[in-house]
């Protein structure tokens, strides 16, 4: 699945939203706490509603590639059976930084379809949030 933004911020500004995770929990609308546990590697608490029912989550994610300025990625398996990879790539156009979103999800289909919904809403939150900074 691919998700692109636009922000009126510049790049640098996005890139370390997205590439220091406690900015990067800062500005998550679920995320509220990312624990370094290792030189690359952090422990993710988040709050998150599923069908009215609130549910807290806490699961490893590594930050498994970071170009300044361009690029970040990271991966986790969020639960048993689901694997997920997130990419962003930014770019400046005009004076707005374009973020494309590759989300990558390694699930049953029915988890799949159901982390992608959540994904798409909570991910739209998390640009709303660091455009508003």
């Amino acid at each position: 699945m691919i998700l692109n933004h636009s922000i009126s911020k510049p790049i640098e500004e996005v890139y370390s939203c997205l590439s220091e995770m406690d900015k990067f929990a800062e500005v998550h609308p679920v995320v509220y706490k990312a624990e370094k546990i290792g030189e690359t590697e952090y422990r993710f608490y988040e709050k998150i509603k599923f069908v009215f029912i609130p549910f807290k989550l806490n699961y490893k994610v590594n930050l498994t590639s970071t170009v300044p300025n361009n690029y970040v990625e990271m991966e986790s398996n969020v639960q048993k059976g689901v694997h997920l990879q997130l990419r962003f790539s930014l770019q400046t156009k005009n004076n707005v930084t374009e973020v494309e979103e590759t989300v990558l999800i390694k699930a049953n289909p029915l988890a799949r379809l159901i982390f992608q919904s959540v994904i798409k809403r909570v991910h739209k939150k998390l640009f709303k949030n660091i455009s508003e900074l």
